[in-house]
């Protein structure tokens, strides 16, 4: 298990900077981070405020900015941006399963099209200097595309593939087909494949490796908000929950979201969407869930969470 990495997956409000900062100084675990994509629009200069989740390009854990978009002329002149703040690699989006993003054809919506994905391609990789891998799913609606589709990226040098074993349909519902990919092993054999969905546990983590010891690169996106020691745990095999870590870890999240609030309003909806995940470290999660919810004030809400962090009983991982 030490020999595997992990990446941390992007999640759109939840591993922003002020997440990965606070992660990276309590935790350990992660190999790299996936950061939560960057919608491309037609512009002539691309301003930095656009990029201010990923700069400056200091992070500890090393950070892979993701795009997401149908264009081909928009990821090469992103790729040029990123390589001009030193950035080695960008990660195109072809995963998510948002409708109002689906619609327009982008993350999971265009896995509809193969032909227009191996156009895009073949004009990225013509254009770009820069290391360009990509995340995925099953498909959009069932999976009968993707044996087309792993046609079209094998033909391709991509620095990896991701691929979330749910369609784009499915969103996080139901469970991520453990098998799925079985089959493709040999096909993408010369690729950096990377399983994604449902690492909640080691125990997950281990089934995962005993079903596919070829693979060694794992992402794991909600099981390491739920649980920020999986990284860990999974690499030493050992469970590693420590309230004064954890809490500690809080208390940094916390202001470090302050910061980057424009109210306090903001901050305290924030700070409770992470507790709809980090509830499932603790026992009685719906209680908990509900006491979060009726913190009024950021006060309130620092005095439940300090609460059940120190007090409640905990979850068997």
């Amino acid at each position: 298990m030490g020999g595997d990495k992990i990446y941390m997956g992007p999640l759109r409000g939840f591993t922003e900077r002020p997440f990965r900062d606070a992660y990276a100084e309590f935790f350990s675990g992660v190999d790299v981070v996936l950061a939560p994509f960057i919608p491309l629009v037609t512009v002539d200069y691309i301003n930095p405020s656009r990029l201010r989740d990923i700069l400056p390009n200091n992070e500890r854990i090393p950070l892979i900015p993701q795009v997401i978009g149908n264009s081909a002329s928009q990821i090469i002149q992103m790729a040029e941006v990123l390589k001009s703040y030193a950035y080695e690699e960008i990660n195109w989006n072809l995963g998510c399963p948002m409708p109002k993003i689906t619609k327009k054809k982008r993350g999971s919506g265009l896995l509809l099209y193969p032909e227009e994905i191996h156009t895009l391609l073949s004009q990225v990789f013509e254009n770009i200097d820069i290391r360009f891998s990509l995340k995925t799913r099953t498909g959009f609606q069932d999976t009968s595309l993707f044996s087309e589709l792993a046609d079209v990226f094998c033909q391709f040098p991509l620095a990896s593939l991701t691929v979330h074993t749910r369609t784009g349909s499915q969103m996080y519902s139901g469970t991520a087909d453990k098998e799925f990919l079985l089959p493709y092993l040999e096909k993408f054999s010369n690729t950096e494949l990377i399983y994604n969905g449902d690492i909640f546990s080691v125990e997950d983590f281990e089934t995962l490796k005993n079903l596919m010891p070829s693979i060694s690169s794992w992402m794991i996106g909600r099981g390491l908000i739920r649980n920020p020691f999986l990284g860990e745990e999974i690499k030493t095999g050992e469970k590693k929950f420590n309230r004064n870590r954890f809490f500690s870890f809080h208390k940094m999240l916390n202001e470090n979201v302050a910061k980057t609030s424009t109210s306090e309003k903001t901050h305290l909806n924030r700070m409770k969407g992470y507790w709809t995940q980090f509830r499932f470290l603790f026992n009685d999660r719906e209680t908990i869930k509900n006491r979060i919810l009726r913190a009024q004030s950021v006060k309130d809400f620092l005095v439940a969470a300090e609460e059940i962090i120190k007090n409640s009983g905990l979850q068997e991982h």
